[in-house]
């Protein structure tokens, strides 16, 4: 038996994967995950109402790129409610979602009654990252097409959920967002 830290889990991961044979999660990888997991939300309630309803994937792309836990819980809450993929739930995290989301200046407050302002609020954000253009200034109204039609999938997971887009190639809509 080694001593104290002499590498607890990779033994309790070859004594786990040699007591349930055939049964994949105990890599000392997944190991390490599970105790940060436990870490991050040791209250039992916040694991059952959140944490359980997305897939384990989801929960380990949160906990290695948010730091704070307020913020890991937004995006894992609007993933859930989004339905987003990994690479979405990625992409929004990179693009700083959690940032940008509400921040537009509106009248909503001022036209629409509460329920009416409160949503439409959230689902606008400022300012958008076309940062995947790589467009540099001066250019072009036709450099701007190419790039937003050549970076289609990218404009409408940056636009966002709602987001209503009215063609004149209906072949264009047929775009995979769940990748």
């Amino acid at each position: 038996m080694e001593g104290w830290g002499g590498r607890v889990i990779d033994q309790l991961a070859h004594d786990l994967q040699n007591e349930f044979p055939g049964v994949e999660g105990f890599s000392p990888r997944s190991l390490k995950y599970m105790r940060a997991l436990a870490v991050a939300w040791p209250e039992e309630s916040i694991v059952q109402q959140l944490i359980a309803q997305l897939p384990w994937g989801h929960n380990v792309r949160v906990l290695d790129r948010v730091k704070d836990r307020p913020t890991r819980e937004w995006y894992l809450r609007a993933a859930l409610e989004h339905g987003w993929s990994q690479n979405v739930l990625v992409h929004m995290i990179s693009g700083q979602l959690h940032e940008r989301e509400g921040k537009a200046l509106t009248n909503f407050k001022r036209s629409l009654p509460p329920p009416g302002s409160d949503m439409a609020e959230q689902i606008l954000r400022d300012p958008y990252n076309f940062d995947f253009l790589t467009l540099t200034e001066p250019f072009a109204e036709r450099e701007l097409e190419r790039g937003l039609l050549a970076h289609l999938r990218d404009l409408l997971l940056e636009l966002g959920r709602g987001f209503a887009l009215a063609v004149k190639y209906p072949w264009l809509l047929m775009v995979d967002l769940s990748i």
